[in-house]
């Protein structure tokens, strides 16, 4: 029978505002839990970017439905279970719920993800239906993309409930997914980034997902199949071709050397395409730590293989900076002048190296361009409405002007973008790569940083930027790419000049804040993790755990170079 107070049919995925009471849904590793139990949800949450070792898995239990169970306590017990479904599969949590819904949930379509700090509740909804209410922190997709929530707002499901043969009270309605507090989230998940081919298949660029870290490598080629994510795939592609699946005898690994068993379509590959799907495999993969070879098979047929995968360390290079001996490259103890402070002049606030022969500069926030070989300061713009100049590796030299991006060629031709907002943007940089961009524009009363792909013809013109992909809300005064897949925002400083500086992943939890005083811009190496600030004094200061290190002294404006 239904319970008077329940509808069978109703369930939907809200959003609200309400208050909330404390509750955890974190089930304990090794321990067989009630399901009204009350445990721990505070802690220190780190976000894991390489491999995971098998000893590193938290294996988590739940207990089944208590016999006499109230419709509260068995909606408990599920989320309990679903906190340790991906140890045993979500058989657990399948025996809290009734004949179809046992049968046709999908647990994997999506998680919703709570503040580990926050609260969750159970609580009657006001069609009778029981209302699960939690802090958002994001939602991740069955892709494994993770979005961020923002506003505020929070998870709300609603279930409804009837009794079995044996009268005793189950789930009978319920949305596909999971509900996980954001430890819950992490013991069962990890982030990795899969590699995906810029249009030329020059370059491989990094997409963030986060997969189950059971099966770490199987999941990881699996998420690989599915393409890059939506906010990427207007400038990035797989070598893997369409409708690939993983083969019968799926990833192994041994002695280090993952092999790969991918379905029929990719035997009719080109020779160069096979090479193609091996490079971006062995990338992948080499990340984990586990992994220094991939070998690519189709059946019983070789691929390819990929040579032994080694992992290293960039530099963030050679600083490049304006102060009173003029424009000067230091590297160590070493100083060269690359223009003196006579040639040079005075105003210059920014700085981006585009080659080892050609220095932007900013001069009142209007761009320059200066030939070192020959000393010769060229002007580029006029504009004093300039945002912070930056350069890629590929010697394009990037800022942006109200609500549009600027790009100049290494031949110096300009393109201009507009950003997906359409609005004013307050903090501006472009990776490495050249091929995602990061920005900061004003939302309500915060500003909220989101990335975008640059779409480029085949010939590598920008030709426009991608739809907007938040990660982030502060009230943001810089930022800046230190590796491939985090972006370093600076706030706006307090009364007493001290900023909180976050590391932000581009599809990931912030994790990692520190703060920092009296900066004015930031200055990283974009490949390097290498973050260092310049304050207002002309200190350049390096980031060491959670201290900051003097550095350089007497700057005015400084970047890395690459070359």
């Amino acid at each position: 029978m239904m319970h008077p107070n329940f509808s069978s049919k109703r369930f939907a995925v809200l959003a609200s505002r309400r208050s909330l009471l404390k509750a955890s849904l974190l089930a304990g590793a090794g321990l067989g839990l009630g399901a009204c139990a009350t445990l721990p949800t505070s802690g220190p949450v780190r976000v894991a970017d390489h491999g995971v070792r098998q000893a590193d898995l938290v294996l988590q239990y739940a207990q089944g439905p208590v016999k006499g169970a109230s419709p509260t306590q068995i909606v408990e017990g599920f989320l309990l279970a679903c906190a340790a479904g991906y140890s045993d599969e979500f058989a657990t949590a399948r025996s809290f719920l009734l004949g179809q819904a046992a049968s046709s949930w999908r647990p994997d379509a999506q998680v919703w993800i709570y503040d580990s700090a926050g609260n969750a509740r159970v609580s009657d909804a006001s069609d009778g239906s029981l209302n699960v209410s939690a802090p958002a922190l994001a939602t991740l997709d069955a892709k494994g993309i993770y979005s961020v929530a923002f506003g505020g707002a929070n998870h709300e499901l609603t279930l409804s409930l009837a009794t079995d043969g044996a009268g005793q009270w189950r789930i009978a309605a319920l949305p596909d997914g999971v509900l996980l507090s954001a430890t819950s989230f992490q013991n069962a998940f990890v982030a990795q980034n899969l590699y995906f081919f810029n249009r030329t298949r020059t370059s491989l660029v990094p997409d963030r997902r986060w997969v189950l870290r059971r099966r770490l490598t199987t999941h990881v080629v699996s998420a690989l199949l599915t393409g890059p994510a939506p906010w990427l795939n207007q400038t990035l592609s797989s070598a893997i071709p369409d409708g690939v699946t993983l083969g019968s005898a799926g990833v192994e690994v041994s002695q280090a050397v993952a092999t790969v068993d991918l379905s029929s379509e990719v035997a009719n590959a080109s020779a160069n395409d096979k090479q193609a799907i091996v490079r971006q495999l062995a990338t992948t993969l080499g990340q984990l730590g586990s992994v220094n070879q991939v070998i690519v098979n189709c059946g019983s047929t070789v691929i390819g293989s990929s040579a032994t995968i080694r992992q290293g360390q960039r530099s963030p290079g050679a600083v490049v900076a304006s102060s009173a001996a003029g424009l000067v490259r230091l590297e160590g103890n070493n100083t060269r002048v690359l223009l003196d402070a006579g040639a040079l002049g005075e105003g210059i606030n920014g700085v981006a190296v585009a080659d080892a022969n050609t220095v932007y500069l900013q001069r009142n926030n209007a761009l320059e361009r200066l030939t070192v070989s020959t000393k010769t300061l060229t002007q580029v713009n006029g504009d004093t409405d300039l945002g912070a100049v930056c350069a890629d590796n590929s010697g394009w030299v990037w800022l942006c002007q109200g609500a549009n991006v600027l790009a100049y060629s290494p031949q110096g031709a300009r393109y201009t973008l507009a950003v997906p907002s359409n609005l004013p943007i307050a903090a501006f940089d472009v990776a490495s790569d050249g091929y995602r961009l990061a920005y900061a524009v004003a939302v309500g009363e915060s500003m909220r940083v989101s990335v975008c792909a640059v779409v480029r013809d085949d010939k590598g013109v920008p030709t426009g930027l991608g739809e907007a992909y938040s990660i982030y809300q502060t009230d943001v005064a810089a930022l800046s790419w230190v590796d491939e897949v985090t972006v370093a925002v600076l706030a706006k400083a307090n009364t007493a000049g001290v900023a909180q500086l976050a590391y932000a992943p581009v599809g990931g939890m912030v994790t990692d804040v520190t703060q920092v005083t009296n900066a004015v811009r930031l200055v990283s190496g974009r490949h390097g993790g290498q973050v260092s600030v310049l304050t207002d004094q002309g200190q350049l200061m390096v980031s060491s755990g959670a201290t900051w290190v003097p550095s350089y002294s007497g700057l005015k404006a400084a970047t890395y170079s690459r070359v």
